[in-house]
């Protein structure tokens, strides 16, 4: 159980959290260990598929039906996992905001902004009066920055943009006042102008203390939100530590692909644009990149646990391999 210590340290702590789907080749998490600071930002990158999502929402408490949740996520000394149903419902919104991928899709296209954002609100105060409601919902827009806040309250999701419908998620996030933001891709979709006022949005939160898990394919998000940076393939938290250290000396080959796989303005425009090949994750406890790896052998169809090198956490047997 987690102590005092961990109360005070951190918001969220996550201790062999394990997700697996029936009939499934392997669980979709399997088995990750991370921890969430007060006011501090955590990105976990990867390719699609790495399980980022599931992660995500297993410690919110939101997945699907069909999917079997082990392990513990502890807030404090709470379990949010063996919580009841109706005891969960005080903890999210008050406690854990969750903004989820493609707001056109999560928003409901036949309700208002203002209702969608009033419907927040009295699931968690039900005495408010409805001008408290609309007065609340239109401080939340304003607390955004979205232009025009009183004329959005009365609009519908289609009559927005990708940059203004993030915007209302991360407002519906809010409301609650929660100590901490799950942020499943909230700059996918969106051009670079949006992209960078999203992500100077969740500066100014993160500044306020509240501490932001961001769910990613983007490095370059990752990069600027970056605290800590968790980069995950097949389940599995292969490198973890402070982003600054693992993107200026990656040490995980998963980890080395993955940053020369980006495109850059310095990107050659002959030529064949870097890739990661495609290949099965390994079966059996051994490396889930060992099949995609230049430098795998033998030790790597072994488990392999996370071990310190440096400020990171690495799980590879041979990390100094590959290396420039």
């Amino acid at each position: 159980m987690a102590s005092e210590d961990d109360t005070q340290e951190s918001v969220v702590r996550v201790d062999n959290l394990r997700v697996a789907f029936g009939g499934a080749r392997s669980a979709a998490v399997g088995g990750v260990d991370v921890c969430l600071a007060p006011g501090r930002a955590l990105t976990i990158v990867g390719e699609s598929g790495a399980g980022k999502s599931q992660l995500a929402l297993a410690i919110a408490r939101l997945s699907p039906p069909e999917a079997t949740v082990t392990g513990r996520v502890w807030w404090g000394a709470t379990d949010l996992l063996a919580l009841p149903p109706q005891a969960l419902r005080a903890w999210r919104g008050a406690r854990i905001g969750m903004v989820f991928q493609d707001p056109s899709v999560a928003l409901a296209p036949h309700l208002s902004i203002g209702r969608q954002l009033s419907e927040v609100l009295e699931a968690h105060a039900p005495k408010m009066t409805r001008a408290e409601v609309m007065e609340q919902a239109l401080a939340c827009l304003r607390d955004v920055q979205l232009s025009e806040p009183a004329r959005r309250l009365a609009q519908y999701p289609h009559e927005l943009s990708g940059g203004m419908l993030q915007r209302v998620m991360i407002a519906m996030a809010l409301i609650g006042k929660p100590q901490l933001l799950i942020l499943d891709e909230p700059t996918s979709a969106l051009d670079a102008s949006a992209r960078q006022e999203i992500v100077s949005l969740l500066d100014r939160l993160r500044a306020r203390g509240i501490s932001l898990l961001c769910i990613t394919h983007d490095v370059g998000v990752a990069a600027h939100l970056g605290d800590d940076l968790a980069v995950m393939l097949g389940g599995q938290l292969v490198e973890t530590g402070p982003t600054a250290a693992i993107l200026s000396d990656p040490k995980h080959p998963y980890t080395r692909a993955l940053l020369a796989s980006r495109i850059t303005l310095q990107t050659p425009r002959v030529g064949v644009i870097p890739t990661l090949r495609e290949a099965a994750p390994v079966q059996g406890g051994g490396c889930v990149f060992a099949s995609r790896c230049d430098w795998a052998s033998s030790v790597c169809q072994t488990p392999v646990p996370p071990h310190s090198l440096g400020q990171v956490q690495v799980r590879c047997h041979q990390p100094w391999l590959g290396k420039s």
